[in-house]
């Protein structure tokens, strides 16, 4: 295959991509809670995976798997509790009582119905130039930010957690860019520096 007289190859093919919701006929939406292919490229390949589990391959550029990285994260099961948390924002949202009845009877349950059963185990993925890669755990996981790291070869190497309400903008080997309120909840943007810490 060719565009525009440059060569492309493919890859890999027949990766699910985002999952959605057809609400009617030639609608269709995001699923909450829904996975999707989530890719990073490096100078040898790309990291991909479909957030199913905490698992990514990387490919080279002739689509070979060269490398499997796998580690550990909270159980992918949608609790009871998060389906309430899910719900109670919602109610929220509705200033008068008559509202959120119309909302938990006439609403949630479809909404209810649509959730999976399972969550995406990550969110996100950010190279680093060195082939090194963050993965931004999927946010209902952690009680805020989430990040882990892994090595060139795909080797867990350390986790990073921010407190809620931080959110990453952009990341590095040794920093990172935060997005955060302050107390006054005026948005800021700070640069930190990574430091290792023990425990």
């Amino acid at each position: 295959m060719s565009v525009e007289g440059e060569d492309v190859t493919t890859l890999r093919s027949g990766i699910p991509g985002a999952e959605r919701l057809f609400l009617q006929p030639g609608s269709s939406g995001p699923r909450q809670w829904g996975r999707d292919m989530e890719y990073a490229p490096v100078g040898t390949g790309a990291w991909y995976g479909t957030a199913d589990d905490y698992e990514l391959e990387h490919v080279d550029w002739t689509g070979r798997v060269t490398r499997v990285a796998r580690w550990a994260g909270p159980d992918l099961e949608v609790t009871g509790d998060q389906v309430d948390r899910y719900r109670d924002a919602w109610l929220r949202t509705y200033d008068d009582p008559e509202s959120r009845r119309r909302f938990e009877r006439d609403t949630w349950p479809d909404w209810r119905d649509d959730l999976p059963e399972r969550m995406p185990a990550y969110e996100a993925l950010l190279a680093l130039p060195d082939g090194a890669l963050w993965v931004k755990t999927f946010r209902w996981h952690a009680p805020g930010e989430e990040l882990h790291l892994l090595d060139a070869n795909g080797v867990w190497l350390r986790r990073l957690t921010f407190p809620r309400g931080a959110a990453v903008l952009d990341i590095g080997p040794d920093w990172v860019l935060l997005s955060q309120r302050n107390e006054l909840d005026i948005p800021t943007v700070a640069l930190y520096e990574l430091v290792e810490t023990g425990g």
